[in-house]
């Protein structure tokens, strides 16, 4: 009897390390990685990801966006927040990734996506056309930039990553700048807002599939993102 339930236990360990090897190599049986939030901005600021950090539209405006519809915002009372985003960008690691489209490049500097409290993370567009992120705590300040430059008109994809490698960008897919800060992010119990660094810096342009994760996303993965699909963890890198 001991001998063969030691044969059955050999047999269910076979198959487990089967079925694995078999999810790695088709893609199969595999939970996709939950977004901590989710903004399809689907004509409403619902979070698709279920945690319930619903935000509230202020002024945006419908319009078509890169999947479906999106939203427009057109200066300074435009905006989405959502108040008290404890939890949200937070922690030793993350990627925050949204589309968007510029009506031009700017005179200066206009803002994305920002959190507001003790610290800062903002997502910005440079009058020279590239895409930066910042982070702020304290007395410390972080920065990271594209290399390349938007054109106005397009719609761009935008992903930055933080984690043990350091702050990343991508855009379209493809890694860019990077800096090696490996400080985490604890914004605490702030404001996330998109589209305005509310209330008075704002963005002229449209935003579409904003989702923001807990861990630094491979490469891979932003690209799944790119094309609306699902966060697979066996192109998880990091």
């Amino acid at each position: 009897m001991k001998k063969q339930l030691i044969i059955i236990a050999i047999m269910a360990a076979s198959l487990s390390q089967g079925q694995t090897m078999f999810a790695q190599m088709f893609g199969k049986a595999e939970t996709p990685i939950p977004a901590v939030a989710w903004y399809k901005l689907d004509g409403n600021a619902l979070d698709s990801s279920g945690n319930g950090y619903t935000g509230t539209v202020k002024g945006a405006v419908v319009t078509n966006g890169y999947f479906g519809q999106g939203y427009y915002f057109g200066g300074a009372a435009a905006v989405i927040d959502r108040a008290t985003s404890q939890g949200l960008v937070n922690g030793a690691s993350g990627t925050v990734c949204f589309w968007m489209k510029a009506d031009s490049r700017e005179t200066k500097y206009t803002w994305s996506v920002a959190q507001n409290g003790q610290a800062f993370f903002w997502s910005r567009r440079e009058s020279d056309g590239r895409v930066s992120a910042r982070l702020y705590q304290g007395s410390q300040a972080f920065w990271v930039y594209s290399t390349s430059k938007y054109s106005a008109g397009t719609w761009v994809h935008v992903a930055f990553r933080w984690g043990v490698t350091g702050w990343k960008i991508s855009i379209n897919g493809a890694p860019e700048g990077t800096d090696a800060n490996t400080t985490a992010v604890n914004l605490g119990a702030s404001t996330l807002t998109v589209g305005a660094q509310y209330p008075d810096i704002p963005m002229n342009g449209s935003m579409d599939d904003v989702r923001i994760f807990d861990r630094a996303l491979s490469v891979a993965n932003i690209q799944r993102i790119m094309t609306g699909q699902s966060v697979q963890p066996v192109e998880e890198l990091q």
